[in-house]
C-alpha cells in the first residue's frame, strides 16, 4: 500500500468517527481521542494529518464545496452545450 493509500484510508476512516461520533454527541463535545479510538489509529496519526478538530473539519467541508463546485460547472457545461444545439 502506498503513502497516499494509506493517507486517503486514514483521512476516510476520520471522517467515518466523526459521523458515528456526531450521532450521540455535538461537535464540540466530540474529542481528538473519542475521534481516534473510533477510527482506531493513534493520535499521532490524526496530528500528522490536522492541528486539530477544527481544521480536520474545516478540511471535508473545503473538500465538499469543492466537489460540489465541480458538478455544478460540469452540469452548466453540459447544460450550455446542450442549448445551443437547439439553437
Amino acid at each position: 500500500m502506498t503513502k497516499d493509500q494509506r493517507r486517503s484510508l486514514t483521512k476516510k476512516a476520520l471522517l467515518d468517527a466523526l459521523v458515528i461520533c456526531l450521532e450521540d454527541q455535538d461537535f464540540n463535545d466530540i474529542t481528538t481521542i473519542r475521534l481516534v479510538q473510533t477510527a482506531g489509529i493513534s493520535r499521532s496519526s490524526f496530528y500528522t494529518h490536522y492541528k486539530d478538530k477544527f481544521e480536520m473539519i474545516d478540511s471535508y467541508q473545503k473538500e465538499l464545496f469543492h466537489k460540489l463546485e465541480y458538478i455544478f460547472d460540469k452540469y452548466e457545461g453540459k447544460k450550455e452545450g446542450g442549448l445551443s444545439r437547439n439553437l
